[in-house]
């Protein structure tokens, strides 16, 4: 398809809109506002509401931007994802960034063709992103399971908060699961609520029909995963007797595996018809990682990509070299030959792939010790329930011996 009078000329396409997508975009117009942005999405609306923990380290960007600032301090803690990615969506739009929605991408290829201008190919469109699944042949490097959780999510009217430690283990003894609370900040006195339940293998298939797209019900759950919906009930039941909670709709329950993967390559460059056209892979398109570390590293590595293409598009006046080298340079340059050490690469698009493989090398040692830590909560929460059921079990039979011979002695 070539472009016509109505069809956009942009410099960059992103497919995908989401949260990592618009800070990419945001940051591409902010750092060189001569850009032209386009950005592709399948759907008009975003299907994610659950609550994250944004850091505010990852929203550190280097730019001197008053807006930046506020999208720090407005969105940096546990918020709904929703809110996140409306409040890029209103900056990106103020700052020109062209989003086509309904834009069902299924063949990459035909990208290059439809926008002759572009000379960058961003996928950001997830987990499952086209660009890497047709350009980069979906190659993962890293790809394994750490456990699998379900999550219950809702909204309830005013401001609440999450149960105290000790009322929480009293609870999961109660029930059979460990849970986990996420409560978000109050927006226009509506609270977000997001309940994160560590489940087995079994319960975890038994729930194989349930996405967040089409989530389970509390009516739905009793008949998938009784034994899921009976700690929901237990916990769903606390809130609302002790928390007071008035909430604003039915309960979505959905399967999440928390998995890590890796793509192998994020950068690729080639000839289109006789130009070069340099795809990427950002956010989750290019790794996962649970416990909300992917979302973070997505956003910090939105940065890096964006200053790595703006580097790129307008490299620096190479310095002038020495036409003698001086004593000093010549040991330095012997000492590194000697130590082998590499600087780092000159092309802009292949340091950004070595700050990815840096950064997701060092988060993936995080996660381990995330997991191994959680692992070994669930386990001891799992003992002490045991210990404590044991407990009762004994002393109802006490209750029960000690009544039997009390009515013995009365009979005699």
């Amino acid at each position: 398809m070539s472009e016509t009078k109505d069809t956009p000329r942009p410099d960059v396409v992103i497919v995908g809109a989401g949260p990592v997508g618009l800070f990419t975009a945001i940051q591409l117009k902010l750092r060189d506002p001569s850009l032209n942005i386009l950005m592709l999405e399948k759907y008009k609306e975003y299907k994610r509401q659950h609550v994250l923990k944004i850091e505010a380290a990852s929203l550190d960007t280097g730019i001197e931007d008053q807006r930046i600032q506020d999208l720090k301090k407005n969105l940096t803690g546990k918020t709904p994802t929703n809110r996140i990615e409306n409040a890029f969506k209103s900056l990106a739009g103020e700052l020109g960034v062209t989003i086509l929605y309904g834009e069902h991408v299924t063949d990459v290829e035909a990208l290059p063709k439809r926008f002759p201008s572009a000379r960058y190919i961003i996928g950001a469109g997830g987990r499952r992103s086209i660009v890497r699944a047709q350009k980069f042949g979906d190659a993962l490097l890293v790809n394994h399971n750490v456990m699998k959780v379900v999550f219950c999510k809702y909204r309830c009217k005013g401001k609440t908060e999450r149960f105290g430690w000790m009322r929480s283990i009293s609870l999961m003894h109660e029930a059979d699961h460990t849970i986990n609370e996420l409560i978000g900040r109050p927006k226009d006195g509506v609270t977000a609520v997001t309940l994160q339940i560590f489940v087995s293998g079994n319960e975890y298939k038994q729930l194989g029909g349930f996405t967040f797209k089409n989530p389970a019900t509390p009516e739905t759950l009793r008949k998938a995963c009784p034994t899921l919906s009976k700690s929901l009930d237990v916990w769903l039941r606390a809130r609302i007797d002790e928390m007071k909670e008035e909430r604003l709709d039915e309960p979505k329950i959905n399967p999440v595996p928390l998995d890590v993967y890796q793509a192998a390559k994020v950068v690729k460059r080639e000839s289109v018809e006789g130009k070069q056209v340099t795809w990427a892979l950002v956010g989750d398109a290019a790794f996962g990682l649970p416990f909300f570390r992917a979302l973070n590293d997505g956003l910090k590595s939105a940065t890096k990509l964006s200053q790595s293409i703006v580097k790129d598009l307008h490299p620096p006046d190479p310095e002038p070299r020495q036409t003698t080298p001086s004593k000093k340079s010549k040991t330095m340059s012997s000492i590194k030959s000697s130590l082998s050490v590499s600087s780092a690469p000159s092309d802009p698009m292949q340091a950004y792939e070595a700050f990815f493989k840096r950064m997701a090398w060092w988060e993936r040692q995080l996660v381990g010790s995330k997991a191994t830590s959680i692992n070994a909560g669930v386990s001891s929460v799992a003992a002490s329930r045991k210990v404590k059921r044991s407990r009762v079990r004994v002393a109802r039979k006490v209750a029960s011996g000690s009544t039997s011979s009390m009515s013995g002695c009365a009979v005699s």
